[in-house]
């Protein structure tokens, strides 16, 4: 588990990769939210969520970008909607980078969030598996 301090949020993205070919990775992840202020609501006939007071730029659609140790943007992809947990006040966000270039270290960013560093061996070491959850109730 890794500590994300910028602003209000410590974070925790459950991210998994599989490597394709040797050169490139698929990666999987999710965004957990964990706040009362978390809205849920209706959005194209489904149920979703989306932060609410200091996390209202954790959304559906809002951008995930990878990039790598020399900070150049490697690839980028969306949060699709949340699913609501626990009443709502879990908000958990799944977002899929089909194509993500082997390199020795990579910083991930939500949105205009701080960007979390994940080195190459630590994907390998814990198995592409990691998670990155914000929020006051993380």
């Amino acid at each position: 588990m890794r500590a994300w301090i910028g602003g209000a949020c410590v974070g925790t993205v459950l991210l998994t990769a599989a490597c394709g070919g040797g050169e490139t990775f698929a990666l999987n992840g999710q965004v957990v939210l964990q706040s009362e202020s978390n809205v849920v609501g209706e959005e194209g006939g489904q149920e979703a969520c989306r932060g609410g007071g200091g996390y209202t730029d954790i959304i559906g659609g809002e951008d995930v970008v990878v990039f790598d140790q020399s900070e150049e943007e490697v690839a980028r992809s969306q949060l699709e909607l949340g699913q609501p947990e626990d009443g709502g006040q879990t908000c958990v966000f799944p977002f899929a980078v089909p194509e993500l270039p082997e390199a020795d270290g990579y910083y991930v960013v939500i949105g205009d969030r701080e960007p979390v560093p994940y080195s190459l061996d630590e994907l390998r070491e814990d198995e592409f598996d990691i998670e990155l959850v914000l929020g006051d109730a993380a």
